[in-house]
């Protein structure tokens, strides 16, 4: 799973259909019932990616959403082979704007 500078995710896979949806439960111990399920489809450009994360309101509602914006244009940029670096990404700009 994912690894920040602070400590590795923690979570079990709950569904799996390789090279189109994984689901997983994430940090369920310390933040209660998570689970992100992420979908992949072809479309005539490529594919579409869906993500979906259910969560209780304790996760920080504008932080967990403002973290996808973030992640999700970050793979963006991967995709079209630009480098950057996580941390100078937009975090305030994109928690202000779902905190709204």
């Amino acid at each position: 799973p994912f690894r920040s500078d602070e400590e590795p995710s923690a979570g079990s896979v709950t569904a799996l259909e390789p090279g189109r949806m994984i689901e997983f439960t994430w940090f369920p111990a310390q933040l209660g019932d998570s689970r992100v399920r992420i979908e992949l489809s072809p479309t005539e450009d490529g594919c579409l990616l869906v993500l979906t994360h259910r969560f209780p309101a304790s996760y920080g509602i504008p932080e967990t959403l403002g973290g996808w914006h973030v992640h999700l244009d970050a793979l963006g940029l991967v995709l079209a082979g630009e480098e950057f670096e996580l941390r100078d990404l937009p975090w305030a700009e994109a928690l202000r704007l779902y905190a709204s």
